[in-house]
C-alpha cells in the first residue's frame, strides 16, 4: 500500500505500557485517525491486569499489536520491554514513534535509536500528583526530564501538562 500522494507509506508505531482507560482511548483514537489516512498503524503494549482481555477487537483489524512483556513497573518488565521495543523498531521500522505515559516514554525513549522522530504524550505528569510521596515525585520528574531530553516533541493532552 502507498500514501495517497503516491510515496511508501508512512509507518506509526504507539508504545503504550497501560493500556486502559483514557490512554487506551487517546491510543485508540489517534490509531485509528493515522490508519483511516493511509498511514501503516503498529500498537505496542503492555499487558496489565487492567488491560482488556481482547485489546485487539477495540481497534480496526488493520492496526498491527505487539503485545509487550509489560506486566508491571518493576525494573525487571522494564528492562524487558525496552529490549523487546528495541527488537520491534528495527523490525517493524517505523517513521514515528509515539509514546503514551511516564514508564513507555522513558522505556521508548531508551529503546528507540536516535533519528527517527518520537513524540511523547505523558497523559498527566507523574511528579504533579500530589498524593505521591516527596521521593517519589522528585524520582518522576527525573525520569520525564531525562525522557523530555530524548524525544523530539511532547504532546499534551490537557492545559495541566
Amino acid at each position: 500500500m502507498t500514501s495517497s500522494a503516491g510515496g511508501p507509506q508512512p509507518r506509526v508505531l504507539h508504545v503504550v505500557e497501560a493500556f486502559a482507560t483514557g490512554t487506551m482511548e487517546v491510543v485508540r483514537v489517534l490509531a485509528e485517525e493515522r490508519h483511516a489516512a493511509g498511514w501503516a498503524v503498529g500498537v505496542a503494549y503492555g499487558r496489565r491486569p487492567e488491560t482488556p482481555r481482547d485489546a485487539r477487537s477495540i481497534l480496526s483489524p488493520g492496526i498491527e499489536m505487539f503485545s509487550m512483556p509489560w506486566q508491571d513497573r518493576s525494573v525487571r518488565s522494564h528492562v524487558r520491554t525496552w529490549s523487546a521495543v528495541r527488537e520491534l523498531h528495527g523490525r517493524w521500522r517505523p517513521d514515528v514513534v509515539h509514546l503514551h505515559s511516564s514508564f513507555a516514554g522513558l522505556v521508548g525513549a531508551m529503546a528507540c535509536p536516535r533519528g527517527v522522530p518520537v513524540i511523547y504524550t505523558p497523559h498527566g505528569y507523574s511528579f504533579a500528583r500530589e498524593s505521591s510521596p516527596r521521593l517519589a515525585r522528585l524520582a518522576f520528574r527525573t525520569v520525564e526530564r531525562i525522557t523530555a531530553r530524548r524525544v523530539d516533541l511532547i504532546g499534551a493532552v490537557s492545559e495541566a501538562e
